[in-house]
Formats: C-alpha cells, structure tokens, sequence
C-alpha cells in the first residue's frame, strides 16, 4: 500500500500501513502512551518498539 494515509478531517490523527507494519501519528504523548498499551503486541520486539 505505498502512499495510503488514513486520516481523521482535522488531520490529527494518521495511519500509515506499510508492507510490514504501520505508522500512527496522534496529536498527544498520553493518547500515544494509551494505544501503546492498549496494542502492546502490535509494537516490534526490538527494544525500543520500533
């Protein structure tokens, strides 16, 4: 899926899937901090999640 960003209408919040995993950009470190945990088993076994 290159180039596909799913977006909310304010464009605070994105999704960008790639072939291998995705990236969200959100509009705050506690909401960030709250997906995170909420989708721990999504994030990279590497150390730092990424």
């Amino acid at each position: 899926m290159p180039g596909i960003f799913v977006t909310d209408p304010g464009l605070t919040r994105i999704h960008h899937p790639y072939d291998g995993g995705a990236d969200v950009v959100l509009p705050a470190p506690g909401e960030r901090d709250r997906l995170r945990e909420l989708h721990s088993a999504w994030l990279s076994a590497h150390p730092s999640g990424y």
